[in-house]
């Protein structure tokens, strides 16, 4: 009778044990959901990867590149949830040893490597559980996918440098893709990313590649990303659609160079004038302090980029830019019927800390009259 009782509290506590561990894997496993591919699909506690179109399937003879075991909703429908880390189950062909490293083998199985990490080989999976029966079945693994040459995770990492169009491929998931094209081309994202995937672009050719959604959106908006030379762009999925840093843009009055070591950021610095019809306005001195009135130039000369006046009078005015060596700034600079227009400029210099002779006369007479100015440096 104490051989049955003692019998019973055995079975007991193994039962409770697995329970436990049931919960475990349950609890504390990471598992994102995949869709499943409808031809070769997953199988319950076996190792998955990525397929070219970024479907979950079988591992089968690969051994690199795991993505973690297949759990509730294997097969080929639906969708999966792939455990990457954490308590979960996988099959294994043979016994294996409690605290014994996991790592990936043929037909989609996990295999005892051993109580040494291994160096080489097939993705470490994890480590071997308790074990409670013997031999082939599914084991507990407390999952953490890695390279076995290295310590980083399952995804190769490196650089894939394209030349022409190309669309991005599992393959390149971990991967910077650089575009590196000398014509236009085309980056195209797959159209059915997983929740896995995450990939670094670049464009660093002499003409900028563009970006192919593939119908996704990028932030929660249909915008597409730009490139600007020589700056990675980040791109991950959720399943759904991407997201990412948002990419870098110049804004009014500011200049983006890029170069392979850096990207230089210039203002294009503006002196707004407003002439009020008397002999004084229009002598824009460097310390002149009157609101809307300013000179404040870099550098020893700048040259007058832009021009552009606004005559608030149905009469045409002529207004006139002179440098303090009375040398012309615009050629043309007409405005008039309430109206803005963009003057021609001459090319013509100013030096740092000097003045702009400035004058609006209504055309046929000596009448100074009122108009808004902006000079662009």
């Amino acid at each position: 009778m104490k051989t049955r009782n003692l019998v019973s509290l055995i079975l007991f506590a193994a039962l409770a044990t697995f329970a436990i561990g049931q919960e475990l894997a349950v609890q504390g496993s990471v598992s994102p959901v995949m869709t499943n591919d409808t031809t070769t699909g997953t199988s319950a506690n076996h190792l998955v990867i990525l397929s070219s179109t970024g479907k979950a399937v079988t591992s089968g003879s690969v051994t690199t590149g795991i993505q973690g075991i297949a759990g509730t909703g294997a097969g080929t429908t639906g969708t999966v949830n792939v455990a990457m880390e954490g308590l979960h189950t996988c099959a294994f062909a043979s016994t294996p040893t409690s605290n014994h490293y996991v790592q990936a083998g043929a037909g989609s199985l996990c295999v005892d490597a051993g109580a040494t990490r291994p160096t080489s080989g097939g993705d470490i999976i994890g480590m071997v559980g308790i074990v409670t029966g013997t031999g082939a079945g599914n084991y507990w693994v407390n999952v953490a996918i890695s390279s076995a040459s290295g310590s980083g995770g399952s995804v190769t990492l490196g650089a894939n440098v394209q030349t022409a169009s190309y669309t991005v491929l599992t393959t390149d998931i971990g991967k910077l893709v650089i575009m590196n094209c000398a014509s236009a081309c085309v980056v195209t994202l797959p159209a059915s990313p997983t929740s896995a995937f995450s990939v670094s672009l670049e464009s660093v050719g002499a003409t900028l590649a563009t970006v192919n959604l593939n119908g996704k959106n990028f932030n929660g908006a249909s915008t597409v990303p730009v490139f600007t030379q020589y700056r990675v762009m980040e791109v991950s999925s959720d399943g759904s659609n991407y997201f990412g840093e948002s990419p870098l843009s110049a804004g009014v009055g500011i200049t983006l160079t890029p170069g392979s070591g850096n990207v230089t950021i210039a203002t294009t610095q503006t002196c707004q004038i407003d002439l009020d019809g008397s002999g004084l306005n229009g002598i824009l001195l460097s310390t002149d302090t009157r609101t809307g009135e300013c000179i404040n130039l870099t550098g020893a000369t700048r040259t007058i980029s832009g021009a552009r006046c606004w005559g608030d009078t149905s009469d045409t005015l002529t207004v006139a830019f002179q440098n303090d060596s009375a040398t012309s700034l615009v050629s043309a600079c007409t405005p008039g019927n309430n109206a803005l227009t963009t003057c021609t400029t001459t090319g013509a210099t100013v030096t740092n800390g000097h003045w702009v002779n400035v004058s609006a006369i209504v055309v046929g007479s000596s009448t100074l009259h009122n108009a808004h100015c902006v000079l662009a440096f």
